[in-house]
């Protein structure tokens, strides 16, 4: 018998534990259930390329999108629009929660999510904050605006 395990992960993943594995002894069910595994792996692969290298937000690009008004102004707008939750400030919570976002062609901010966070109340209010700023100018490469990653550590400090 199986004793269930704590998984700290991010992202997807499945397992087959043998006692299911075990209800697969008919050699019928055992071919469809590979077949439908070798379906399903086709067609995310099928998926996966069918998105062409422009959908695909850059790490580095030629030039770098910038937040209108350069670093300085990106500072003053976190320091003016973070609100520490109150709940936090009780708790005594405080880091760095590191958001990655993409800014897009247009200059807007996309896919906004923690990479590293604090807390839950900490990590929500740093993507409140990045999801509502304003445009960036965009990155560009090849002369061409494009999708760049960026990723942003918003710094929360009690004093």
């Amino acid at each position: 018998m199986h004793q269930p395990t704590a998984v700290a992960f991010d992202g997807y993943y499945f397992t087959l534990k043998p006692n299911i594995m075990n209800h697969f002894k008919n050699t019928a069910l055992k071919s469809v259930a590979t077949l439908l595994c070798i379906l399903s792996l086709t067609f995310i692969s099928e998926t996966a390329s069918a998105q062409s290298a422009d959908d695909m937000p850059l790490k580095q690009a030629e030039v770098m999108p910038t937040f209108k008004g350069g670093d300085d102004a990106m500072m003053k707008y976190l320091s003016e629009s973070i609100q520490y939750p109150a709940d936090a400030k009780e708790k005594g919570e405080q880091g760095k929660v590191y958001v990655g976002f993409v800014i897009d062609e247009k200059g807007n901010v996309t896919d906004a999510v923690v990479k590293r966070g604090v807390s839950a109340t900490l990590n929500a209010e740093a993507l409140r904050v990045v999801n509502a700023m304003p445009q960036w100018t965009p990155g560009e490469q090849d002369g061409k605006k494009v999708k760049v990653e960026y990723v942003v550590p918003i710094y929360f400090k009690l004093k």
